[in-house]
């Protein structure tokens, strides 16, 4: 239906980041656009920004309640930590958006 999606990545100098800019121009009907970033960091906890507070989801789970939880609404941040909840990977949006984390993806 003529949908656009331009990803710019940039890494620079002296930053210990990546940023990642999608340009997105949707003219689908009755789809759903999920961009995922698969990854080989598999943490212990999804952990999800919320107005007020967080909320952690298991990144391995262990009963079939967890998994329907991997799909989060969150404003802002979403980061998986391993057990310590010291080390971990996150990302940083300048919107409000749903998040999924499972096993690295």
């Amino acid at each position: 239906n003529g949908s656009t999606l331009v990803i710019q990545y940039s890494l620079h100098s002296q930053q210990h980041c990546l940023s990642v800019k999608c340009i997105v121009d949707w003219k689908e009907c009755h789809k759903a656009l999920r961009f995922q970033i698969p990854t080989s960091y598999c943490g212990d906890v999804a952990r999800f920004g919320g107005p007020f507070n967080f909320v952690d989801r298991a990144q391995t789970p262990s009963r079939q309640k967890e998994e329907a939880q991997w799909e989060v609404p969150a404003s802002r941040w979403a980061s998986i930590l391993d057990g310590s909840l010291t080390d971990g990977l996150s990302i940083v949006t300048e919107s409000k958006y749903g998040f999924r984390a499972k096993q690295g993806i």
